[in-house]
């Protein structure tokens, strides 16, 4: 499997913005951004015992990608994350460098999309999904759906607990008003 052992990433995560958020704490979103497996996505059915966290290699790649499953993009919060290894003065206990898989040479978005119609994988491919869970990656890439030369980036749970955020921002649009305002 492409292997990369490196840090200084960015990561953005784009997510409709939606009533409960009110009253919560930036902190307190960011950590709802780790999933715990439903076993109903696409990504649960590969990989059943990890919680997961889809991120994206820029905040266009991630608004487009949850503007393909459906948000409206009127209300969306982005959050702008880091390796927390490549900071000047790093919180995380876990000082380790990321471990990616790179899934874009592999073809791994075309699994994702077999998942997503349905449709059974082939034996290699089942050996691709095995050999990458059997690697316990910190994360892998692979190539966006919705945005040519966009990158997705699904987290495992110990990659997820890597990041740091750098900032979070609240983009509101009304359909009346197609204005765009950024709140930090």
């Amino acid at each position: 499997l492409p292997i990369y052992v490196t840090y200084e990433f960015n990561f953005y995560r784009c997510v409709e913005f939606n009533k409960q958020f009110y009253g919560k704490t930036v902190s307190e979103l960011h950590h709802r951004n780790l999933r715990p497996n439903n076993h109903l996505g696409r990504y649960s059915k590969l990989f059943a015992d990890e919680k997961i966290s889809y991120w994206a290699n820029s905040p266009d790649t991630g608004l487009k990608e949850i503007r393909k499953h459906g948000a409206t993009g009127l209300g969306v919060v982005t959050f702008w994350a880091y390796d927390d290894m490549s900071s000047t003065f790093p919180t995380n206990v876990d000082r380790q460098p990321l471990y990616i898989v790179d899934g874009r040479d592999l073809k791994f978005e075309k699994i994702l999309s077999k998942i997503e119609q349905g449709i059974d994988l082939d034996n290699e491919e089942q050996f691709i999904v095995k050999k990458i869970a059997d690697e316990k990656p910190d994360c892998l890439a692979y190539n966006s759906f919705a945005k040519k030369d966009g990158v997705n980036f699904l987290f495992f749970e110990k990659g997820f607990k890597k990041l740091s955020l750098r900032e979070v921002r609240l983009r509101i649009r009304t359909k009346k008003d197609d204005r765009i305002r950024y709140h930090k």
